[in-house]
């Protein structure tokens, strides 16, 4: 069989299974599965996957999902969003408090100073040498 019948075949396979197919295409149909085996499993296979699909969707979600899903979608997604970027900072605002406080004690035992400057860690500089071009560039 040429893989453009097969395809063609493949396809009223498929087709039989959702609508009434037209004469000449049931007749090519149920030619092509009595000459091949394979293709007669494949229908099997397709009929029992329908049937067990069939049986689960019937039970797969409770009533009234479909009804439930969309409330939820038409709710404003801006108000969750802005409590879950809230709940993130909560969560995120201790660690970074507690590190600050470290550095500044690691900075205050480092220096044993409490100015803004050793706690910052900055060297004290004068005028001078905040301005002087020597000290930008590295003493060249």
């Amino acid at each position: 069989m040429h893989r453009v019948e097969k395809n063609k075949i493949m396809n009223l396979l498929y087709r039989s299974f959702d609508e009434r197919l037209s004469p000449g295409d049931q007749r090519l149909l149920d030619e092509a599965l009595e000459k091949d085996p394979q293709l007669k499993a494949e229908k099997e296979s397709l009929k029992r996957l329908r049937s067990r699909m069939a049986a689960s969707a019937a039970t797969a979600f409770p009533p009234l999902f479909a009804d439930r899903i969309l409330q939820r979608l038409g709710e404003e997604p801006e108000e969750s969003f802005m409590e879950d970027l809230l709940w993130s900072f909560r969560k995120v605002i201790w660690i970074g408090a507690a590190s600050i406080i470290l550095l500044l004690v690691n900075n205050y035992l480092n220096s044993g100073d409490l100015s803004v400057n050793s706690l910052l860690a900055m060297p004290q500089l004068s005028i001078e040498e905040a301005f002087s071009v020597d000290q930008w560039l590295g003493g060249r």
